[in-house]
């Protein structure tokens, strides 16, 4: 644990000072987009109101990842039909937590290669779907599927029309620098009488999210409702529908412009200092995690094999990468080709002699059921012991 100082006050509650955490791998880490970093995470919390952020990257570096790289999330093996599914639970669940708001227009700010508008035109297609998105890959592809898309980042750059009755942001607003400033310009392309959401993590226990390199921060609701009050907005009090299947580790928060928002009170002093010793532990848990698995790849008796090509399997490839550099190949249910370097298999490929180790790169929630359906298949490792989220 190291005392530091932001580059700049916590944009929450002004304070300068934060702990430097201990990064769960000393030399390197990896963007939500896929790509290794030769550089260990930099990951710092407030003391006071216990905000987490990325020590901030240069502009210029930013610019790069999200305009030209970006669309790698788009190319992993094997996820077609999970993110599918993944996405149409989020229009379902944005929709119910807006009701009775029914708004005729929508922006997505941030909308990747338009699957969320996909999914959110299936359930209401009468309605005007449009985007903005940094990656010029990802715009293009939001294109082909029939939406009007603007190139460039958030704040700067021009919706397709002026303003719109709903926009919203989908696991966006954490990779920001500037969240204030986001949220602004958010409110700037929504009609007085509209509303904002914003679809993130939920940062009030530790996981996964706080491994990406590019991820800025990770807000609690409470963080985010006091932002929104510095950019002139209001979070609205929640309809408590029940998160999507498999995100209960997201929100979906509503806003609405206001010139004089509601009071939100800060996390508590005891729940604070929960969350800042709970990511210590799971920093902490990355690298025991590397050590158990570099032991097992060692001492495999057979093919090592790591089974999926989720964020999961990009988290073990930059925190693990002892075990990754033993793996012989990706197993998924769907798809082919290669996932960071390894060859990918169908499951019914597996040999059955010599029987292989498969390590589930997954999200340790499915690991438990995963174990079961393939222990015919070969020696399977789980480790949501260490890690739950």
């Amino acid at each position: 644990m190291t005392q530091s100082s932001f580059a700049a006050p916590c944009p929450v509650c002004d304070s300068p000072d934060g702990e430097l955490l201990e990064p769960p791998h000393p030399s390197r880490s990896i963007t939500s987009g896929g790509i290794i970093v030769d550089a260990p995470l930099r990951k710092l919390q407030c003391l006071q109101c216990g905000l987490l952020r990325q020590y901030p990257h240069p502009e210029s570096v930013k610019t790069e990842l999200y305009r030209d790289k970006y669309a790698l999330y788009h190319q992993r093996p094997g996820t077609s039909a999970s993110e599918t599914a993944r996405y149409s639970a989020m229009a379902d669940w944005i929709f119910a937590e807006l009701a009775p708001f029914a708004p005729s227009s929508i922006l997505d700010v941030g909308c990747g290669g338009g699957i969320l508008l996909d999914a959110m035109r299936e359930v209401r297609p009468s309605l005007e779907y449009a985007g903005i998105d940094p990656s010029i890959e990802n715009s293009a592809l939001a294109r082909t599927r029939g939406f009007s898309v603007t190139t460039g980042f958030t704040p700067g750059t021009r919706p397709p029309k002026d303003q719109y009755d709903l926009v919203f942001a989908a696991n966006v607003i954490s990779h920001i620098q500037d969240p204030i400033g986001f949220l602004r310009s958010m409110a700037g392309m929504t009609v007085p009488t509209g509303r904002m959401v914003i679809f993130s993590h939920d940062g009030s226990e530790p996981g996964a999210e706080h491994l990406w390199a590019d991820v800025e921060f990770s807000f609690c609701r409470e963080h985010l409702g006091a932002l929104a009050a510095k950019a002139g907005l209001e979070l609205l009090k929640s309809q408590h529908v029940a998160p999507a299947p498999g995100q209960a580790d997201k929100y979906v928060l509503v806003f609405e412009h206001s010139s004089s928002p509601a009071f939100v009170p800060q996390l508590n002093n005891s729940r604070r200092d929960k969350l800042l010793q709970g990511r210590r532990q799971y920093f902490k848990a990355w690298q025991q995690l590397a050590d158990l698995l570099s032991k097992w790849a060692h001492e495999a008796s057979g093919p090592l094999l790591n089974f999926g090509a989720s964020f999961w399997s990009m988290l073990l490839a930059a925190y693990c990468p002892e075990y990754w550099q033993h793996v012989q190949a990706c197993v998924v249910d769907e798809g082919n080709g290669f996932f960071l370097g390894k060859p990918v298999l169908l499951p019914e490929r597996l040999s059955a002699s010599p029987r292989p180790v498969i390590v589930l790169g997954t999200n340790p929630i499915s690991q438990a059921s995963l174990k079961e359906r393939l222990s015919s298949r070969g020696e399977v490792v789980t480790w949501n012991d260490l890690i739950t989220r």
